[in-house]
């Protein structure tokens, strides 16, 4: 029977893969994966293989055994955002205390909760290894409960769950209203806010749900695969002639900036963003790297005047349909010099099953989130490709690279002005 042998060999990969991950990190001292300590793992690029390894053969497992229909169950299931709505709007883990359990009645009555309406919200919370109950009656932190008591998490939750998911409601019905559009006021955002302006537009005008988004973009830059690392170690910075010039476009306070210019003395490096978001940057700059990190305020939808060897446009160009995508690199042209890159570091969507299963699902979602806010997109190798060579035949496409562990992917083209460009008839 297939199946039977199929669940077989998942056994012994996941036993085989299990001993390997654990006896690496004894001998590296390295903790231990736990549910009640907050165990960040960072892993060598061998480990982080064991980790796809495990992750995808463990779900594979499950599934299986899960069955079909509880798995179409779980696929469309909007039970999930009950709780986690409530979690948020009623600072359940806020209120819990961080280092014992509470009953359910005093839990409720720091949340204004009705203690038996708690009870069935954190029990299904529970099943999500948020919050755990030791024992009967009682409610204690998980390290996932203690995460989401944390300002930037609890930002997450909510912009998840009052800006995302009220426009993914009404995604299709956007679809249907405004076919093919590219435009971000056509969305399900949109709709969902009754506006006619973009995201960008609506959360501008509202300091308080701007400065909610900006802390839950914060947490999920910093989430794994996310790490500067993948940039610094997987790019041939060292090729820039020194004292080389880098923009960084959208590089918002220097988070790239600063150590790019930290792990390479030769390189200067302007961080160009809005005018709001850099403000105050030149003060958190080290003293290390002063005068070889500077802002300069700039809309990257505007003519690119500053020369430089290398434009860098970090997990932007995703925020952006085709044609506006388009628009920023061709602003850039003026300014690019024969040799100048365009180093784009953003997702790359695989061909399916090209890669772990739980990263690729990580990315198709993602797609699917931009496409309800913005009418944006994710793109795969081929039309990052087509992107540049519709913005500009002289944009050389290099080709697409992605390092073990990296969520984001290295796209890069050099700029050929000895390229001809077919004449419009």
């Amino acid at each position: 029977m297939p199946s039977t042998a199929r669940i077989l060999e998942l056994s012994s990969v996941i036993s085989s893969a299990t001993q390997q991950l654990h006896d690496s990190l004894n001998a590296q001292s390295l903790p231990l994966p736990s549910f009640e300590e907050d165990v960040t793992l960072t892993l060598s690029s061998d480990l982080d293989i064991l980790r796809d390894t495990l992750l995808d053969a463990t779900s594979e497992l499950h599934d299986l055994l899960y069955g079909f229909q509880n798995l179409l169950s779980r696929y469309g299931s909007h039970n999930n955002m009950v709780s986690i709505h409530s979690i948020h709007h009623y600072g359940i883990a806020r209120h819990l205390p961080d280092d014992h359990p509470v009953s359910y009645p005093q839990l409720a009555l720091s949340t204004g909760l009705e203690p038996e309406l708690l009870k069935r919200l954190v029990r299904h919370a529970i099943t999500h290894r948020v919050f755990k109950e030791p024992k009967k009656g009682f409610v204690e932190h998980t390290a996932t409960s203690r995460l989401l008591a944390g300002p930037n998490a609890d930002s997450w939750m909510g912009t998840g769950c009052e800006e995302m998911w009220p426009a993914a409601l009404k995604t299709v019905e956007a679809m249907a209203k405004w076919p093919g559009s590219q435009e971000p006021n056509e969305t399900g955002f949109a709709l969902a806010n009754e506006s006619t302006n973009s995201m960008y537009q609506v959360l501008e005008s509202d300091p308080l749900r701007a400065k909610r988004f900006g802390e839950a973009m914060s947490l999920f830059a910093s989430n794994i695969g996310m790490e500067p690392c993948h940039i610094l170690d997987n790019y041939e910075w060292d090729k820039v002639v020194g004292p080389g010039l880098v923009i960084d476009l959208g590089g918002n306070k220097g988070q790239i900036a600063i150590p790019l210019a930290q792990r390479f003395p030769a390189l200067n490096v302007l961080v160009q963003d809005l005018d709001n978001v850099i403000d105050g940057a030149e003060d958190l700059v080290p003293e290390d790297v002063k005068g070889r990190v500077r802002f300069m305020a700039h809309d990257f939808f505007t003519e690119q005047k500053v020369r430089a060897q290398v434009y860098y446009i970090r997990w932007c160009l995703h925020n952006w349909s085709d044609k506006y995508a388009i628009k920023i690199l061709r602003c850039l042209i003026p300014a690019l010099n024969d040799g100048a890159r365009v180093v784009v570091h953003d997702t790359c969507t695989p061909e399916p099953e090209d890669m772990p299963r739980w990263r690729e699902w990580k990315l198709r979602a993602m797609d699917l989130n931009m496409l309800s806010i913005l009418n944006a997109r994710e793109r795969d190798a081929d039309e990052w490709r087509l992107l540049f060579a519709e913005a500009d035949p002289r944009f050389e496409f290099q080709g697409v690279k992605r390092s073990n562990g990296s969520d984001l992917s290295i796209m890069e083209a050099v700029w050929n002005a000895a390229t001809s460009v077919p004449r419009l008839s």
